[in-house]
């Protein structure tokens, strides 16, 4: 399976070898009865001011050209940023939140966050104590990356009567 094909692209004749590249991958695909699925988008990964624009195609159609990806579960934008994959990671982890604290999820009572005494002014009322890891290694896991973005979270979003809501 062909998940992902490059070539650096430095000039207008670059293009036309990536196109001719994509080209041989559809004489292929034809010779062994093996058709692509023509969902392929293509990215510019650059930093430049000043792109090469291409209208790649595929069996005569044209492909999409796109800004960012999901690639291995990974986002990666035209100018590899990280701030989209973290915002999609923060947004998993708060759903996951979510589903456990409102019992979507079977987890055992012992992994469950601990609530936070009521006692403060700020905040919603459903947020949790912080951790304070004294191992790197827990630092970076579930609970103690989420629990400050949960406690943040605006009481409304926090206390949202489905699923659909809180998204």
């Amino acid at each position: 399976m062909l998940d992902i094909g490059y070539r650096e692209i430095r000039s207008p004749s670059d293009c036309s070898l990536l196109q001719k590249d994509l080209d041989t991958l559809v004489k292929w695909s034809k010779t062994w009865g093996m058709m692509f699925n023509i969902k392929c988008n293509v990215i510019s990964i650059t930093n430049a001011t000043k792109k090469i624009h291409h209208q790649y195609s595929m069996h005569n159609e044209p492909l999409n050209s796109i800004d960012s990806c999901v690639y291995r579960g990974v986002t990666v934008n035209s100018r590899l940023r990280w701030n989209q994959h973290i915002d999609r990671r923060l947004h998993s982890r708060l759903t996951m939140m979510y589903k456990i604290t409102n019992k979507l999820v079977e987890v055992p009572q012992k992994y469950h966050p601990v609530p936070r005494p009521q006692n403060s002014a700020r905040g919603h009322p459903r947020q949790f104590q912080r951790f304070q890891p004294t191992v790197d290694a827990f630092k970076y896991a579930f609970l103690p990356r989420t629990i400050p973005a949960w406690n943040a979270l605006p009481q409304a979003v926090a206390e949202a009567g489905s699923l659909d809501i809180f998204k």
